[in-house]
């Protein structure tokens, strides 16, 4: 089924795009995905596409500031901001599929965003999938530019700042995919004081929650990742708590496994855990 681009008006009046497809009906689940943070909705159609195969609605939510969002391009307020965003995503999911419950999946610094979101409001959702997510980054801001964060999100927030992942080999070693984010107009390179901010106040709410994460959880990661630290988030899963947890790992594969040269291991690992959670749950509903 194909998808629309649809706009979202949040609290704020901010006009919120999303890749919106829509499920069977009667659908019991539906998925709420997340971008990273310098990617776009369009980036993840190959894997918004295979589970919306499954009959699920899916709701590929761009981040404002990016994508098709201009309006303050790269800035976010805060990061309580982010977070209400993510929960009206959810609720826009909830009232216009009644009959499903909320997955959640983010990549990349989109992972750091939904895990976020499942540890402060695990009501909300059903699953948590993490792929590939910016918990421990190999790659950061240099000394210059954090200290110019911590000054500037408050006496000039809206100051850009280039996010430190020029390079698109980074994501990937497919040639075609590197030149598609060469090319990509959406790609978002700067981003405000403030949102860097915002990133790091994530940081430290996940260090100080995200172990007691109470959801059932598939991580996702890379062998071959140049953007994260591979080794550490898994031993941070290791010590999550969360129930039914999963983890999958693609030994060859570079930070973005949707570019892989063939996604196809990866959208079906994606997609069968999801399906076989939600299998798992409607039989529990049903013994009850």
């Amino acid at each position: 089924m194909s998808y629309k681009c649809e706009s979202l008006l949040l609290p704020d009046a901010y006009r919120n795009s999303i890749y919106c497809w829509d499920g069977s009906q009667p659908a019991r689940d539906c998925l709420l995905y997340l971008h990273g943070i310098e990617s776009h909705a369009g980036w993840f159609i190959d894997s918004a596409q295979a589970v919306n195969a499954l009959g699920w609605p899916v709701v590929l939510a761009e981040r404002r500031g990016s994508g098709r969002n201009s309006q303050d391009r790269g800035h976010a307020a805060n990061y309580r901001q982010l977070l209400a965003d993510v929960f009206c995503q959810a609720q826009y999911c909830r009232e216009r599929w009644p009959t499903c419950r909320v997955h959640l999946a983010g990549v990349s610094w989109g992972g750091k965003l939904a895990l976020a979101a499942a540890i402060s409001r695990p009501d909300v959702f059903a699953s948590l999938t993490m792929i590939t997510p910016g918990l421990f980054p190999r790659v950061d801001l240099s000394t210059r530019n954090k200290l110019s964060v911590l000054v500037n999100h408050l006496v000039k927030p809206r100051i850009q700042l280039n996010v430190p992942l020029e390079d698109p080999r980074l994501f990937t070693d497919n040639p075609q995919r590197i030149t598609f984010i060469e090319q990509d107009k959406l790609r978002l390179r700067r981003v405000s004081a403030a949102f860097f901010w915002a990133s790091y106040r994530l940081d430290r709410l996940i260090k100080r929650r995200g172990q007691r994460l109470n959801l059932p959880t598939h991580l996702m990661l890379s062998g071959a990742d140049r953007i994260i630290d591979t080794e550490r988030t898994r031993t941070w899963f290791d010590l999550c708590l969360a129930p039914a947890k999963h983890l999958s790992i693609f030994d060859e594969s570079a930070h973005t496994l949707e570019f892989d040269r063939d996604n196809r291991e990866f959208l079906k690992a994606f997609v069968n855990w999801l399906d076989n959670h939600a299998q798992r749950e409607r039989h529990s509903e049903t013994a009850l």
